[in-house]
């Protein structure tokens, strides 16, 4: 976000997940400029951000071949960007992207209450002849509520929403806040991961985090970051603390995640074999998660709550 509030989206690489506290080379992948012009109930809107990417890498594709990296985004359109859209674009390099274009089926039916808008998409790879993309996505209800959606894909561009029972305008949210939890006042920002068996490839579990906010979060600004796991993605369990909560709720009020912590990334790494020899100090860490965090506003000299920087968890 530049010092004007628009929105772009950016790349920064690293040989470790653990990246350099001081990153130099920062590169501007999309802005709204790249994204198109789209109808709205009759009326054609301009983009205004290009925001909330979700990238997948297909190693069936060849690195070079288009194909090999597939992004999703949430594009904002109309007067102070209350329109949204999610498209998706793809790279050979992970540079260069293709034009984004429209993702289509994402209509929801009465099962989701009064709809504002789909924001946040978050897409794994499943490599089924069934279903090639698994799609979940954040559904804000014109209360300031929010629950999540599921739609899956063969193509990437053509979506069926789903709840694992019905689809398209019977189905409903797939996940949504406890009575009484951290939760229970909006869902936010889902991230799914799949944990497959080493030998077969088969799907194991599934596992999602997300940005869970309490019913009064519109006067104290809460949130924290939730767990749920699946053994078949549709039907999830549910915990009744948060993963990760404020630094301040801890120790220390001045952290960077000291106030809100936000928009969960996960991705599920193979943990290293113990190997003396060869590996003194493997890493166990089967979790790592990514999480944008933001500081307590305290006053002359504190960083401003409107800034956010990226925090790291891991877990066996």
């Amino acid at each position: 976000t530049d010092d004007l509030g628009v929105n772009s989206i950016g790349l920064v690489t690293s040989s470790e997940y653990d990246f350099d506290l001081i990153l130099q080379d920062r590169t501007r992948l999309l802005q709204a400029s790249d994204l198109p012009d789209l109808d709205f109930g009759g009326t054609i809107e301009s983009p205004l951000n290009a925001t909330d990417p979700t990238v997948i890498l297909d190693k069936g594709n060849p690195y070079g071949t288009a194909g090999r990296y597939r992004m999703w985004l949430e594009g904002t359109y109309g007067a102070g960007g209350t329109l949204s859209a999610i498209l998706t674009c793809e790279s050979a390099d992970g540079l260069t992207w293709s034009a984004p274009q429209l993702c289509t089926g994402l209509d929801l039916g009465p099962e989701f209450g009064n709809v504002s808008r789909i924001v946040d998409p978050d897409v794994v790879l499943v490599e089924d002849p069934a279903e090639q993309y698994r799609m979940i996505f954040e559904v804000i209800r014109n209360d300031g509520s929010a629950v999540l959606g599921m739609a899956s894909s063969l193509d990437g561009i053509d979506w069926t929403v789903t709840d694992g029972v019905f689809t398209e305008d019977s189905a409903g949210p797939v996940f949504s806040g406890g009575p009484g939890a951290f939760d229970d006042g909006a869902i936010r920002s889902p991230s799914l991961g799949i944990e497959r068996d080493e030998i077969t490839d088969e799907i194991l579990e599934w596992h999602l985090f997300y940005e869970g906010q309490p019913l009064n979060f519109q006067i104290d600004n809460d949130s924290f970051i939730g767990y749920s796991n699946s053994t078949d993605g549709f039907s999830w369990s549910g915990y009744a603390i948060p993963v990760i909560s404020p630094t301040s709720d801890l120790t220390q009020v001045e952290a960077f995640d000291s106030d809100d912590v936000k928009h969960p990334d996960i991705f599920i790494r193979v943990p290293d074999t113990f190997d003396p020899a060869n590996n003194p100090e493997p890493d166990f860490s089967k979790f790592v998660l990514y999480y944008s965090g933001d500081p307590e506003f305290s006053g002359s000299g504190s960083v401003s709550a409107e800034v956010n920087r990226i925090g790291l968890a891991t877990a066996e």
